[in-house]
């Protein structure tokens, strides 16, 4: 025979653990929404970096045609202040 405690507990276990798995899966789902944003976070940051890139090497490639053109005099008076 089971005694009285044993079946006390097997009959309010479910009851008892049912707060605690709910809590983890709230845990468990803020994780998820966290590392959601982080890795859009870091795309976005990627392709800010890539656009900067992309720019400077557009700039950089403008600027060595109009030194190549112009000539270094003309270059400066329109590049250094």
């Amino acid at each position: 025979q089971v005694p009285k405690r044993l079946k006390l507990i097997a009959r309010f276990l479910p009851r008892l653990l049912s707060p605690a798995s709910r809590a983890m899966n709230s845990v468990m789902t803020k994780a998820s929404q966290m590392r959601t944003s982080a890795t859009t976070a870091a795309t976005d940051a990627s392709c800010a970096a890539i656009d900067c890139l992309s720019q400077l090497k557009r700039a950089a490639g403008e600027s060595y045609k109009s030194l190549k053109e112009n000539g270094l005099k003309n270059w400066c008076s329109e590049n250094l202040e």
